[in-house]
């Protein structure tokens, strides 16, 4: 059995996105990735401080994932946890995550920071296993090959030469084809 905390991520959302968006996408980053992601629905019942929850429960997490929509811009909570958002991400270096689910403006504040898109190219679940190797710090990029042995090779093979010798020689080589010299006069 793992021991380790499980990655926690925060769904910022407005409340018209939730059944098609934010509700899918939790649900998926829960059951399917390990990560551990707030959602009101699941998080919030009747009676709960809403500042406490959000802001001091809510927001202890690994990132916050902002579900942008016209809703989510023109509704004051969203926008609320949204300047939290960008405060941690200046503050505390904190990973702010933009998914737009829904054609909008972007904030200023985000417009230098690369977000996913909801459409042809990417739909929810597919956010979601990039969003997964965003928090979990997964990259795509191929991993780099060793250098070709002929790149690598600085051992000079001449017959009758221990090792130094043989650096004393290459570095003479070595320095005579950089300054131009010749070795025949």
């Amino acid at each position: 059995m793992s021991t380790t905390t499980p990655k926690r991520v925060f769904i910022s959302h407005a409340s018209e996105d939730k059944a098609d968006f934010a509700k899918p996408l939790t649900d998926y980053l829960i059951s399917q990735k390990g990560i551990d992601a707030w959602l009101d629905l699941y998080e919030m019942v009747g009676g709960d401080d809403l500042v406490e929850k959000i802001w001091e429960k809510g927001f202890d997490c690994d990132a916050i994932v902002i579900l942008l929509s016209p809703d989510f811009l023109r509704k004051e909570w969203p926008m609320a946890e949204f300047r939290t958002a960008i405060a941690k991400k200046i503050n505390e270096n904190f990973r702010v995550i933009p998914v737009v689910v829904r054609t909008c403006d972007i904030p200023e504040a985000l417009g230098s920071t690369l977000r996913f898109e909801v459409g042809p190219k990417l739909n929810i679940l597919e956010i979601g296993d990039k969003i997964s190797d965003v928090v979990y710090g997964v990259s795509v990029k191929p991993t780099l090959a060793a250098s070709p042995a002929h790149f690598t090779a600085k051992t000079l093979a001449i017959s009758g030469l221990n090792s130094t010798d043989a650096t004393i020689l290459e570095a003479i080589f070595d320095d005579l084809m950089v300054s131009g010299g010749s070795i025949v006069n």
